[in-house]
């Protein structure tokens, strides 16, 4: 028994491995691509991302910085804190040769294919066979917002390997019984929020999960003593990590609260027109998964976008949208993975609610970045055919789930390609 064990593990880190490798070589292979003819040099050009702005933050110091405001000091970055941690990663790897904008897409990519062998054990904590789950893995890697983030590079590209990981550990205990080491947990939580200040919400919601799946009720969660030993660990981190980061510059934030009180408004607070709680639940339920054809929109300040905004779609993205509203809707009945069910859209409803207010001159794809898991385990969790007492219906949705595992991705794959063009195509 524990041989076979043993094996059954064994394929797992050969499939995840290899899920890993495939998506690094071909998004890197990309990377290269767009790196040669610039892309990386301009801003905003696709999908309202700042790919600029990230090489600069990651590539060099704040004194070399070649499209932001060159400093002598590092400037408080409200939300994303600790993005300055990951040039550190650029130097070791300049000490052997490599470029700072090469070296960036290395990082970025190991992130960026982290999150998917991630992924893979997320699904298999859930009950997926090693094949599903691997199916699976390449099915997410082909929506949209991985494609995005894997080739726009920004720190959606770097914050999704800390989502992921969130969602494991969530999973892993749900279905596994298996506690993440509370330090381990507290220094993952640090780096997501160092990562995207934003994603303090999911790191309470982890927590709270936690607590919650112990038996708990839901009001007593809150007031667990537990919980907020847990969030004093992850304090106790983020501010020696914020000394190490901020050293130079420490006394000037401290001795100013009311400037970072209104730069962390006026991050919020977004000018420009916003769209409808509609148009933020298609963009992030569908688009996120399944892209539309994109649309060019002249900014502002002159520079010609690609974004997704129209429900307009090729003929596969149609058959696509057609079996996800099929999956949802069939899913609506009690599932053994409830709990990670509810996590994953408690977690999308947060998103939804929060980007119907925050939002930047109606570019809402960019955010993807944070929920397409959650989004694509709405989507793809399994079935648990014990509770159809009904045998043509076990049997129905037993094709249905494999429809989902074994020709959905390829269906995703099948549309979203041409992103790559699109991304080309504007950047010349």
């Amino acid at each position: 028994m524990e041989t076979k064990t043993l094996s059954i593990k064994k394929i797992d880190f050969i499939a995840a491995f290899s899920i890993f490798l495939l998506s690094y070589i071909v998004f890197f292979w990309g990377c290269k691509e767009l790196l040669a003819i610039g892309f990386y040099e301009q801003i905003n050009i696709a999908f309202d991302l700042d790919q600029s702005w990230y090489f600069d933050f990651v590539a060099r110091d704040t004194i070399d910085w070649q499209f932001k405001t060159a400093t002598d000091v590092r400037p408080l970055a409200i939300k994303h804190p600790f993005i300055y941690l990951y040039h550190y990663i650029v130097m070791i790897l300049n000490t052997v040769g490599i470029s700072d904008n090469v070296s960036v897409i290395v990082i970025s990519q190991a992130f960026h294919s982290g999150s998917l062998l991630v992924s893979f054990y997320i699904f298999r904590s859930m009950g997926r066979g090693t094949l599903d789950a691997s199916l699976l893995s390449f099915g997410l890697a082909g929506t949209s917002a991985y494609i995005s983030t894997g080739l726009v590079l920004d720190v959606y590209t770097v914050s999704i390997f800390w989502i992921s990981l969130i969602f494991l550990i969530v999973s892993r205990y749900v279905h596994q019984y298996s506690e993440c080491p509370i330090w381990v947990r507290a220094f993952i939580s640090v780096m997501a929020i160092g990562t995207t200040s934003y994603l303090l919400i999911l790191v309470f919601l982890m927590e709270y999960s936690l607590v919650k799946n112990k038996g708990s009720t839901y009001l007593k969660s809150f007031i667990n003593i537990n919980l907020y030993k847990q969030l004093l660990r992850v304090l106790i981190i983020g501010i020696i990590l914020f000394i190490f980061v901020y050293f130079q510059t420490i006394i000037d934030i401290i001795q100013d609260p009311l400037g970072i009180l209104k730069r962390t408004f006026w991050t919020v607070n977004r000018p420009g027109e916003k769209t409808g709680i509609f148009q933020v639940i298609t963009v992030f339920t569908i688009f996120s998964i399944v892209s539309p054809k994109v649309v060019s929109i002249i900014l502002p300040e002159g520079i010609t976008m690609i974004d997704l905004r129209l429900m307009e779609f090729s003929s596969i993205g149609w058959v696509t949208i057609v079996i996800m509203a099929i999956a949802v809707l069939a899913k609506c009945k009690k599932n053994k993975h409830s709990f990670v069910l509810l996590f994953s859209i408690t977690w999308l409803i947060l998103n939804l609610i929060f980007h119907s207010i925050y939002q930047y001159r109606e570019s809402l794809f960019l955010y993807c970045g944070h929920f397409v898991l959650a989004v694509w385990i709405l989507y793809s969790f399994p079935f648990k055919l014990s509770d159809f007492n009904i045998k043509w219906q076990g049997v129905l949705y037993k094709w249905l789930d494999k429809l989902i595992v074994y020709i959905f991705p390829f269906l995703i794959w099948g549309n979203n390609t041409y992103l790559f063009q699109e991304i080309i195509r504007v950047s010349v």
